[in-house]
């Protein structure tokens, strides 16, 4: 069994690992094309805009169909946690967090901007965490790997101390680029270290 060794901190993407939020991201950009008179999202449009940034998936929407101030205009009149009801907790997220915080620092990234807070807020998860990073927070988001390495040097690790878990390809491109281990949750296709479908047995694979 794959064993990680020296790991110091476990950082978390968000959509995708810890809380599914497939609906509500569907809602979400569906009801601003329709606000225009466009077509719904295809799949490879959700895709896309799944993984990356909100202005990322804004421009790969609307660039060239709507001008883009006028989407952001619109934007700013919609109350984004009226989704959170949509979302849902990853099962036995809670429970892993709650067995790694005795022995490693924890925190998040991931491509989501201000409403990351909100959202871990709402489902009572933001006290597990010892740092949150966001696109807003490092100069190039996603698939880059600056906010690993804003994390390393916010513990005071090397990248091997780091153990990134994700589901996309930007994940696993950051997580290589920033030199810090991967595990792969979900997709079997990254690349990763170790591919996992359930966060239960997570804590199995880390050795102290």
């Amino acid at each position: 069994m794959i064993q990680f060794r020296n790991i110091q901190a476990v950082a978390f993407d968000c959509d995708g690992v810890m809380i599914n939020s497939t609906e509500a991201n569907r809602t979400y950009y569906n009801t601003q094309l329709q606000a225009f008179g466009l077509d719904p999202m295809t799949d490879a449009d959700f895709h896309h805009v799944h993984m990356h940034t909100a202005s990322e998936a804004i421009r790969h929407l609307f660039e060239g169909r709507v001008p883009l101030d006028q989407v952001k205009e619109n934007l700013q009149h919609f109350h984004y946690p009226d989704l959170f009801p949509l979302m849902i907790e990853e099962p036995h997220l809670r429970k892993l967090l709650k067995n790694l915080r005795p022995h490693y620092r924890t925190a998040v990234a991931t491509n989501r901007s201000n409403t990351l807070r909100p959202l871990l807020d709402y489902f009572d998860l933001t006290k597990y965490f010892d740092k949150l990073i966001t696109s807003m927070d490092v100069v190039r988001p996603k698939p880059h790997p600056d906010m690993l390495t804003a994390l390393v040097k916010h513990f005071g690790l090397s990248p091997e101390n780091l153990l990134y878990i994700g589901d996309s390809p930007l994940d696993a491109r950051a997580a290589s680029e920033a030199g810090c281990h991967f595990i792969g949750y979900g997709a079997e296709d990254l690349g990763a270290e170790l591919h996992i479908q359930t966060l239960d047995r997570l804590h199995d694979f880390l050795s102290p």
